[in-house]
């Protein structure tokens, strides 16, 4: 990756964001960091740089990862997205896949395997 990939990362758990946020941009990633589905929602609405891929925890309060993911949609259609989850069950994540989802990263991750499904994810 010669230009570096902007992500916007959705976590409600404020010290795995960082410390997610401190690793991918050690790895040349322009991370934007959100506690919530709002938050991430108004980054993309007011961002001037293209976001290339969206990082989002399934369970969270006040708007959960699909719920963000389906507004994502509705402001970008081509929006790349990987979400995040201790535990999803079969027929949401297969609804998820159907919307357009790139991919699942399951916790607890290996950050060596996060780093795969970006690059991955980016270049498709």
């Amino acid at each position: 990756m010669s230009q570096q990939k902007t992500i916007l990362l959705v976590e409600d758990e404020v010290r795995l964001r960082q410390i997610l946020k401190k690793i991918l941009t050690a790895f040349n990633f322009q991370v934007f960091e959100a506690g919530n589905g709002h938050e991430a929602l108004k980054i993309i609405e007011t961002s001037e740089d293209t976001i290339d891929l969206v990082i989002s925890d399934i369970n969270m309060p006040k708007m959960n990862g699909s719920e963000l993911y389906e507004n994502l949609k509705l402001l970008n259609p081509q929006i790349k997205c990987l979400m995040t989850t201790g535990h999803l069950e079969k027929d949401e994540q297969s609804r998820l896949e159907s919307r357009g989802v790139h991919g699942f990263i399951f916790k607890p991750y290996q950050i060596q395997d996060v780093l795969a499904m970006i690059k991955t994810t980016i270049s498709v």
